[in-house]
């Protein structure tokens, strides 16, 4: 097994972003975060608390029809970096050629 890595990267926009390996070694960390890793990894074992409570709110979004709409907008605009991606590299060829 892989022990837990915490990788934290400042940006310069003010933001940081924490990147878990939620399939580490789980033995030094509090058992909320031990709980918090397993349901990232699909493990949903608590009927109350916040568990319960995130899952209750992801329920409610997908079931909402909101998540629908927010994954046709994600992929209208994967589909228009793509498309500009694309001109990118044909202008790269052009200029190469």
């Amino acid at each position: 097994m892989f022990k837990l890595k915490v990788d934290i990267r400042e940006f310069k926009t003010d933001t940081h972003v924490k990147v878990f390996n939620s399939k580490g070694n789980n033995h030094d960390l509090n058992q909320k975060m031990i709980d918090f890793l397993d349901y990232m990894n699909g493990i949903i074992n608590h009927t109350e608390g916040y568990i319960a409570s995130l899952q209750k709110d992801v329920d409610h979004y997908v079931n909402s029809g909101k998540w629908v709409e927010d994954m046709d907008k994600l992929e209208y605009e994967m589909n228009e970096v793509a498309k500009k991606v694309k001109i990118e590299g044909a202008k790269k060829l052009v200029l190469t050629m």
